[in-house]
Protein backbone atom coordinates (compact mmCIF):
# COMPACT_ATOMS: atom_id res chain seq x y z
CA UNK A 1 0.00 0.00 0.00
CA UNK A 2 1.67 3.70 -0.91
CA UNK A 3 0.31 5.88 1.46
CA UNK A 4 0.73 10.03 1.06
CA UNK A 5 0.55 11.94 4.92
CA UNK A 6 -0.51 15.54 3.82
CA UNK A 7 -0.40 17.94 6.38
CA UNK A 8 -1.52 21.81 6.02
CA UNK A 9 0.68 24.03 7.31
CA UNK A 10 1.14 27.57 8.96
CA UNK A 11 3.81 28.76 11.46
CA UNK A 12 3.47 25.46 11.40
CA UNK A 13 7.30 25.10 13.84
CA UNK A 14 6.22 24.69 17.25
CA UNK A 15 5.18 21.27 16.35
CA UNK A 16 7.24 20.71 13.79
CA UNK A 17 9.73 18.32 14.49
CA UNK A 18 7.42 15.94 16.64
CA UNK A 19 4.99 16.06 13.97
CA UNK A 20 7.19 15.14 10.65
CA UNK A 21 9.17 12.55 12.93
CA UNK A 22 6.11 10.36 14.42
CA UNK A 23 5.08 9.94 10.52
CA UNK A 24 8.57 8.44 9.44
CA UNK A 25 7.28 5.16 7.75
CA UNK A 26 8.79 3.23 5.38
CA UNK A 27 5.54 3.04 3.15
CA UNK A 28 4.28 6.65 3.84
CA UNK A 29 6.06 9.60 2.03
CA UNK A 30 5.02 13.37 3.63
CA UNK A 31 3.49 16.46 1.82
CA UNK A 32 3.30 19.54 3.37
CA UNK A 33 1.23 22.42 1.67
CA UNK A 34 2.27 25.77 3.11
CA UNK A 35 -0.01 28.16 3.18
CA UNK A 36 1.96 31.29 3.54
CA UNK A 37 3.96 30.94 6.46
CA UNK A 38 5.37 33.74 7.95
CA UNK A 39 7.90 31.72 10.11
CA UNK A 40 10.72 29.48 9.62
CA UNK A 41 8.67 26.34 8.64
CA UNK A 42 9.64 25.97 4.82
CA UNK A 43 13.50 26.33 5.70
CA UNK A 44 13.29 23.97 8.78
CA UNK A 45 11.27 21.01 6.67
CA UNK A 46 13.57 21.85 3.11
CA UNK A 47 16.71 21.77 5.70
CA UNK A 48 15.93 19.05 8.53
CA UNK A 49 13.68 16.92 6.53
CA UNK A 50 14.57 17.06 2.82
CA UNK A 51 12.51 14.11 2.44
CA UNK A 52 9.64 15.82 2.70
CA UNK A 53 7.80 17.21 -0.35
CA UNK A 54 6.77 21.02 0.45
CA UNK A 55 4.37 22.75 -1.58
CA UNK A 56 4.75 26.61 -0.63
CA UNK A 57 1.76 28.19 -1.26
CA UNK A 58 1.99 32.21 -2.45
CA UNK A 59 -1.00 33.03 0.16
CA UNK A 60 -2.83 31.43 3.00
CA UNK A 61 -5.43 29.10 0.73
CA UNK A 62 -7.27 27.57 3.71
CA UNK A 63 -7.48 24.45 5.31
CA UNK A 64 -9.62 23.09 2.97
CA UNK A 65 -7.95 24.01 -0.60
CA UNK A 66 -4.91 23.35 0.55
CA UNK A 67 -5.68 19.80 1.30
CA UNK A 68 -7.21 19.32 -2.26
CA UNK A 69 -3.78 20.36 -3.55
CA UNK A 70 -2.82 17.15 -1.13
CA UNK A 71 -5.85 15.32 -3.26
CA UNK A 72 -4.74 16.28 -6.25
CA UNK A 73 -0.82 14.99 -5.31
CA UNK A 74 -1.95 11.60 -4.60
CA UNK A 75 -4.50 10.69 -7.53
CA UNK A 76 -1.71 12.28 -9.76
CA UNK A 77 0.62 9.85 -8.28
CA UNK A 78 -0.65 6.81 -7.80
CA UNK A 79 -1.26 6.76 -3.95
CA UNK A 80 -3.55 4.00 -2.26
CA UNK A 81 -4.29 6.42 0.82
CA UNK A 82 -4.27 10.16 1.65
CA UNK A 83 -3.88 10.06 5.59
CA UNK A 84 -4.32 14.01 6.32
CA UNK A 85 -3.34 14.76 9.15
CA UNK A 86 -3.12 17.89 11.62
CA UNK A 87 0.32 20.47 11.43
CA UNK A 88 -0.55 20.77 15.55
CA UNK A 89 -0.49 16.61 16.00
CA UNK A 90 2.07 13.73 16.25
CA UNK A 91 1.53 10.47 16.21
CA UNK A 92 2.50 6.87 18.30
CA UNK A 93 5.05 5.11 16.87
CA UNK A 94 2.58 2.21 15.45
CA UNK A 95 -0.12 4.00 14.44
CA UNK A 96 0.54 3.96 11.11
CA UNK A 97 0.93 0.07 10.43
CA UNK A 98 -2.80 -0.13 12.77
CA UNK A 99 -4.33 1.80 10.02
CA UNK A 100 -2.71 0.40 7.48
CA UNK A 101 -3.55 -3.19 8.80
CA UNK A 102 -7.21 -1.93 9.00
CA UNK A 103 -7.85 0.19 6.05
CA UNK A 104 -6.14 -3.18 4.08
CA UNK A 105 -8.96 -5.53 5.99
CA UNK A 106 -11.75 -2.74 5.51
CA UNK A 107 -11.06 -1.37 1.84
CA UNK A 108 -14.29 -0.53 1.71
CA UNK A 109 -14.64 2.24 4.51
CA UNK A 110 -14.74 6.32 3.99
CA UNK A 111 -12.48 7.26 6.62
CA UNK A 112 -10.37 5.31 9.05
CA UNK A 113 -9.11 7.48 12.03
CA UNK A 114 -7.26 6.45 15.55
CA UNK A 115 -7.95 7.39 18.81
CA UNK A 116 -7.77 11.26 19.18
CA UNK A 117 -6.12 12.00 22.59
CA UNK A 118 -5.23 15.17 23.68
CA UNK A 119 -1.21 16.93 23.61
CA UNK A 120 0.27 15.09 26.62
CA UNK A 121 -1.79 11.94 26.16
CA UNK A 122 -3.76 12.21 29.35
CA UNK A 123 -7.35 11.60 28.23
CA UNK A 124 -9.31 11.52 24.71
CA UNK A 125 -9.15 15.03 23.05
CA UNK A 126 -12.42 16.92 23.85
CA UNK A 127 -14.14 16.89 20.87
CA UNK A 128 -13.55 13.60 19.65
CA UNK A 129 -14.70 12.43 23.35
CA UNK A 130 -17.91 14.85 22.21
CA UNK A 131 -18.36 13.27 18.48
CA UNK A 132 -17.83 9.49 19.72
CA UNK A 133 -19.31 9.46 22.98
CA UNK A 134 -16.73 7.14 24.59
CA UNK A 135 -15.76 7.42 28.36
CA UNK A 136 -12.81 6.39 29.63
CA UNK A 137 -13.46 2.44 28.23
CA UNK A 138 -11.96 1.42 25.32
CA UNK A 139 -13.78 -0.98 23.20
CA UNK A 140 -11.72 -3.83 22.43
CA UNK A 141 -13.21 -4.51 19.01
CA UNK A 142 -11.07 -3.80 15.57
CA UNK A 143 -13.25 -0.96 14.39
CA UNK A 144 -15.74 1.42 15.59
CA UNK A 145 -18.27 2.92 13.11
CA UNK A 146 -19.43 6.84 14.04
CA UNK A 147 -21.43 8.81 12.68
CA UNK A 148 -18.47 11.48 12.12
CA UNK A 149 -14.78 12.00 13.25
CA UNK A 150 -13.54 15.89 12.73
CA UNK A 151 -10.61 15.88 10.36
CA UNK A 152 -7.51 15.94 12.29
CA UNK A 153 -6.46 12.35 11.61
CA UNK A 154 -7.91 11.00 8.14
CA UNK A 155 -7.25 7.75 6.86
CA UNK A 156 -8.78 8.16 2.99
CA UNK A 157 -8.60 5.65 0.20
CA UNK A 158 -7.74 7.94 -3.19
CA UNK A 159 -11.22 5.21 -4.09
CA UNK A 160 -12.71 7.34 -2.28
CA UNK A 161 -11.41 11.15 -2.75
CA UNK A 162 -12.33 9.90 -6.61
CA UNK A 163 -15.63 9.52 -6.24
CA UNK A 164 -16.79 11.92 -2.99
CA UNK A 165 -14.44 14.70 -4.84
CA UNK A 166 -12.52 17.25 -2.27
CA UNK A 167 -13.77 19.71 0.17
CA UNK A 168 -16.15 22.56 -0.70
CA UNK A 169 -14.87 25.94 -1.46
CA UNK A 170 -17.67 26.99 0.63
CA UNK A 171 -15.77 26.57 3.90
CA UNK A 172 -12.15 28.54 3.60
CA UNK A 173 -11.75 27.22 7.41
CA UNK A 174 -13.87 24.99 9.80
CA UNK A 175 -16.95 23.41 8.79
CA UNK A 176 -15.73 21.89 5.50
CA UNK A 177 -14.82 18.42 7.33
CA UNK A 178 -18.56 18.60 8.47
CA UNK A 179 -19.83 18.90 5.16
CA UNK A 180 -16.99 16.29 3.53
CA UNK A 181 -18.52 14.06 6.12
CA UNK A 182 -22.27 14.84 4.88
CA UNK A 183 -21.30 14.29 1.03
CA UNK A 184 -19.15 11.04 2.15
CA UNK A 185 -22.39 9.59 3.62
CA UNK A 186 -24.65 10.84 0.84
CA UNK A 187 -22.22 8.11 -1.63
CA UNK A 188 -23.08 5.31 0.89
CA UNK A 189 -19.54 5.10 2.72
CA UNK A 190 -18.99 4.60 6.55
CA UNK A 191 -16.36 5.76 9.16
CA UNK A 192 -14.96 4.50 11.71
CA UNK A 193 -11.82 4.44 14.62
CA UNK A 194 -9.24 2.00 15.74
CA UNK A 195 -9.65 1.68 19.34
CA UNK A 196 -6.19 0.00 19.67
CA UNK A 197 -4.27 2.87 17.51
CA UNK A 198 -3.23 6.51 19.06
CA UNK A 199 -2.91 9.65 17.81
CA UNK A 200 -2.01 13.16 19.65
CA UNK A 201 -3.71 16.75 18.89
CA UNK A 202 -2.33 19.43 21.23
CA UNK A 203 -5.00 22.07 21.21
CA UNK A 204 -6.47 21.72 24.40
CA UNK A 205 -5.33 25.22 25.13
CA UNK A 206 -6.52 27.28 22.93
CA UNK A 207 -8.69 29.89 23.48
CA UNK A 208 -12.43 30.33 22.20
CA UNK A 209 -14.48 33.46 22.55
CA UNK A 210 -18.25 34.68 21.84
CA UNK A 211 -17.10 35.73 18.12
CA UNK A 212 -15.61 31.80 17.52
CA UNK A 213 -19.10 30.36 18.74
CA UNK A 214 -21.26 32.32 16.85
CA UNK A 215 -19.16 31.70 13.51
CA UNK A 216 -19.10 28.22 14.63
CA UNK A 217 -23.14 28.50 14.62
CA UNK A 218 -23.10 30.59 10.90
CA UNK A 219 -21.06 27.15 9.67
CA UNK A 220 -23.56 25.13 11.22
CA UNK A 221 -26.02 26.94 9.42
CA UNK A 222 -24.05 26.40 6.09
CA UNK A 223 -23.47 22.68 6.29
CA UNK A 224 -27.30 21.76 7.13
CA UNK A 225 -28.23 24.51 4.07
CA UNK A 226 -26.00 21.69 1.61
CA UNK A 227 -26.86 18.88 3.27
CA UNK A 228 -27.17 15.96 0.81
CA UNK A 229 -28.64 13.84 3.47
CA UNK A 230 -31.34 16.53 3.37
CA UNK A 231 -33.85 17.58 0.76
CA UNK A 232 -33.62 21.31 -0.51
CA UNK A 233 -36.85 22.06 1.84
CA UNK A 234 -35.60 20.51 4.81
CA UNK A 235 -32.65 21.91 4.50
CA UNK A 236 -34.10 25.48 4.00
CA UNK A 237 -35.45 24.39 7.97
CA UNK A 238 -32.18 24.06 9.04
CA UNK A 239 -30.42 26.55 7.77
CA UNK A 240 -32.01 29.71 6.86
CA UNK A 241 -35.79 29.09 9.01
CA UNK A 242 -33.39 27.78 12.38
CA UNK A 243 -31.31 30.98 11.82
CA UNK A 244 -34.66 33.00 12.15
CA UNK A 245 -35.40 31.25 14.94
CA UNK A 246 -32.41 31.99 17.02
CA UNK A 247 -33.18 35.83 15.77
CA UNK A 248 -36.46 35.77 17.69
CA UNK A 249 -35.33 33.61 20.80
CA UNK A 250 -32.33 36.18 21.08
CA UNK A 251 -34.28 38.92 22.96
CA UNK A 252 -35.93 36.44 25.59
CA UNK A 253 -32.24 35.08 26.45
CA UNK A 254 -31.37 38.75 26.50
CA UNK A 255 -29.45 38.77 23.07
CA UNK A 256 -29.20 41.41 19.86
CA UNK A 257 -30.96 38.94 17.15
CA UNK A 258 -29.01 41.22 14.56
CA UNK A 259 -26.28 38.54 14.20
CA UNK A 260 -28.85 35.80 13.18
CA UNK A 261 -30.36 38.40 11.23
CA UNK A 262 -27.39 39.05 9.36
CA UNK A 263 -26.98 35.23 8.85
CA UNK A 264 -30.21 34.85 7.05
CA UNK A 265 -29.31 36.94 4.81
CA UNK A 266 -25.51 35.88 4.06
CA UNK A 267 -27.55 32.53 3.83
CA UNK A 268 -30.24 33.65 1.34
CA UNK A 269 -27.30 35.12 -0.92
CA UNK A 270 -25.11 32.46 -1.51
CA UNK A 271 -25.57 29.78 -4.26
CA UNK A 272 -26.86 26.55 -2.33
CA UNK A 273 -27.90 25.11 -5.25
CA UNK A 274 -25.20 25.49 -7.18
CA UNK A 275 -22.72 23.88 -4.33
CA UNK A 276 -25.81 21.04 -3.77
CA UNK A 277 -25.58 19.97 -7.36
CA UNK A 278 -21.68 20.55 -7.80
CA UNK A 279 -21.54 18.17 -4.88
CA UNK A 280 -23.27 15.24 -5.75
CA UNK A 281 -20.73 15.28 -9.24
CA UNK A 282 -17.78 12.75 -8.86
CA UNK A 283 -14.33 14.12 -7.91
CA UNK A 284 -16.25 17.19 -7.24
CA UNK A 285 -13.91 20.49 -6.24
CA UNK A 286 -10.42 18.79 -7.28
CA UNK A 287 -9.92 20.98 -9.91
CA UNK A 288 -10.89 24.29 -8.58
CA UNK A 289 -7.84 25.78 -7.85
CA UNK A 290 -6.02 26.65 -11.61
CA UNK A 291 -2.97 24.55 -10.94
CA UNK A 292 -1.15 22.52 -13.81
CA UNK A 293 0.83 19.32 -12.47
CA UNK A 294 3.95 20.66 -13.21
CA UNK A 295 3.05 23.28 -10.60
CA UNK A 296 2.70 20.64 -7.90
CA UNK A 297 6.37 18.79 -7.56
CA UNK A 298 6.38 15.11 -7.70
Amino acid sequence: MKILAVIVSYNFEPWLDRCLKSLKHPSTDVLVVDNASTDQTCTRIMRDFPEVVLLQNKKNLGFGAANNLGFEYALQNDYDTVFLVNQDTYLEFDTIDKLKQMGEKYPALGILSPLHYNGSGSELDFGFKSYTKLDNTIPAADIVPVNFINAAFWWIPTAVIQKVGGFSPLFPHYGEDVDYVNRLHYFGYKIAYIPQAKAFHCRENRPSSPEKLMHSEFLYFITEAVNLKRSVLSAFAYSVLAAGKKAILAPIKGQSPIPYLKMMIKLLTLPIQRFRNQSIQPGAYLNDIQRTKEKIPS
